[in-house]
């Protein structure tokens, strides 16, 4: 009998809630969060606090600019706790700016639950304002907020009409003390055990793509770039949203693929007419049942 071998491991995530609101993000433990700017933003760094004489000690700056896009922004990613958005669905933040400006804050991915935008308008220059964003308004083409999210963003050059971007200026944005409900990032499950050694075949009758015990048809990459030899032999395919890393399990070699939709195996390399084989197998690992399609 002839088979296609192949190891992979799938990995669901899940999470519980705390009841209050909290501080989920001071900007003091860089671990705990990333950070970038993105679409022109003339930078986002961890600054401290502008105010004379301030004891808030970091914060996020943003610099708008005005050769940048309109929807110029930064966005933070928590690495420990999420920001719960259920039944209270308020988002405070402390901002000090050096002009009054209207801020859009989106929540996105990271949990259940739609992309959800909110606005609120800084007017006290050169101090420290807070502001408290409802989730409930779906601006900029998004929904009610109603679920757990791990990214935040934050477009400094929104409309106080609440219908689109200004035109972008020179000025600096602050921002500290992100207070909402929280649900804490809970480390993935993983499996206990290795997958099973596969049956020691003939190789004529094996074609391997992922296996320690088989010879592979093909080196495969894990960077899955688009237009590039590398996105011809490959795990990480761009063409699906998931992500494939290696990982180990026991010490053995596993494929562990997160954000799930779809992915899939390009090569190029290696290519071979299966007309002759029979079975394809693959070992699956999941915290929750599903269905798999090949």
């Amino acid at each position: 009998m002839k088979k296609i071998t192949l190891l992979l491991l799938l990995f669901v995530t899940s999470q519980f809630s705390f009841a209050q609101q909290v501080v989920v993000q001071d900007f003091e433990t860089l671990p705990s969060f990333t950070f970038a700017g993105f679409e022109g933003l003339a930078s986002a760094s961890i600054e401290a606090d502008p105010e004379v004489g301030g004891t808030r000690m970091n914060n996020l700056r943003l610099v708008s600019q005005s050769s940048g896009n309109p929807w110029q922004g930064a966005e933070i990613i928590q690495q420990d706790i999420r920001l719960k958005l259920t039944t209270d669905k308020t988002v405070s933040i402390d901002v000090y700016a050096t002009q009054e400006f209207t801020m859009l804050a989106k929540v996105e991915v990271g949990g259940a639950g739609p992309n959800s935008a909110a606005s609120q308008s800084y007017t006290t220059p050169n101090a420290w304002q807070t502001l408290t964003f409802t989730f409930t308004q779906g601006l900029d083409n998004t929904g009610t907020a109603d679920g757990s999210y791990q990214k935040l963003v934050f477009f400094p050059n929104w409309k106080a009409t609440n219908d689109g971007f200004n035109s972008h200026g020179n000025f600096t944005v602050y921002v500290d003390n992100v207070t909402s409900e929280a649900a804490p990032i809970l480390p993935e499950p993983s499996p206990a055990t290795a997958a099973p050694t596969p049956p020691n075949r003939p190789a004529a009758d094996v074609k391997s793509i992922f296996s320690d015990a088989y010879a592979p048809i093909a080196e495969f990459n894990y960077l899955g770039v688009d237009n590039t030899p590398l996105n011809d032999n490959t795990y990480n395919t761009s063409w699906c949203g998931a992500t494939t890393t290696l990982v180990q399990v026991e010490g053995n070699n596993t494929n562990k693929i997160t954000g799930l939709g779809c992915e899939g195996i390009s090569f190029l390399s290696g290519r071979f007419n299966a007309a002759g084989f029979t079975n394809f197998h693959m070992d699956i690992w999941t915290a929750t049942a599903g269905l798999q399609k090949n």
